[in-house]
């Protein structure tokens, strides 16, 4: 919650502009004024942070929603029906898991060129099949169950039976799977970033100011510690909350 409230108030509530450049608060340490200190450019590290923090999260959940209604649609046609589209399906699950994943976003992300639409675009693009895998594996399942065998005697068609029927009991766990995605997604996204994939400057992005802090880690280690703190504060957040999800959802361990 914290760094929910972070992030959608953060920019409110830090008067410093993040893109303004004042070389001569160029590498100034934490004070009064400015929180975290300040850059290479003189900019607010903590006005910067807060930008960040906004479209990262943003993209997270782009990368989240597109990946989860792609693959739960694929996964649940893919377990009710079985045969011939069950095969298909899990075929072009497994060939893109073959890839690593980060390698072929930076691929993607190198060739579609940098930008916030085009990172979403490049995570999305393998994001999908860990939940295509979960859904379909519940789906089928759930399709050898009494009530669906019920369901279609009563006439109720495929569409319904998946989407009135099937879904909702795999909601749990792939709201868990979600959860973990996000964190994904937000390690993902710093990773373009900082490998200069990412939005273009002067955009503030928690990779970007990585990148920044590395080459300036032993005259300002302030400009390292603050991005990494706050990037290492939220995932460590999103993991704890996908854990207790879990736990309090009565899930087992492979629901991750």
């Amino acid at each position: 919650m914290l760094v929910l409230v972070c992030t959608l108030l953060g920019p409110h509530l830090v008067s410093a502009d993040p893109l303004r450049v004042d070389l001569a608060l160029r590498l100034r340490p934490p004070d009064a004024a400015h929180w975290l200190g300040c850059d290479g450019l003189g900019r607010d590290i903590l006005a910067r942070l807060a930008v960040a923090a906004r479209r990262s999260l943003g993209i997270a959940a782009a990368v989240v929603t597109l990946s989860t209604i792609t693959g739960v649609l694929l996964g649940a046609v893919a377990g009710y029906f079985g045969g011939w589209v069950d095969e298909g399906i899990a075929r072009i699950i497994d060939t893109l898991l073959a890839f690593p994943g980060l390698l072929l976003a930076i691929a993607l992300a190198a060739v579609l060129g940098p930008g916030t639409v085009n990172t979403i675009i490049a995570l999305s693009a393998l994001g999908w099949t860990g939940y295509a895998r979960l859904a379909r594996s519940e789906v089928a399942s759930l399709t050898r169950r009494d009530f669906t065998e019920a369901a279609r005697a009563l006439g109720a068609s495929p569409a319904r039976i998946i989407v009135r029927h099937l879904l909702p009991l795999t909601a749990p766990a792939l709201v868990v799977q979600a959860t973990f995605g996000f964190s994904g997604a937000i390690v993902a996204d710093a990773t373009l970033a900082f490998l200069g994939l990412g939005a273009s400057p002067p955009t503030p992005t928690w990779g970007g100011m990585l990148d920044e802090g590395r080459q300036l880690m032993v005259p300002a280690p302030h400009v390292l510690i603050a991005p990494g703190a706050a990037l290492t504060a939220t995932i460590v957040a999103l993991q704890l909350l996908g854990d207790g999800l879990r736990d309090r959802l009565a899930l087992p361990t492979t629901a991750r």
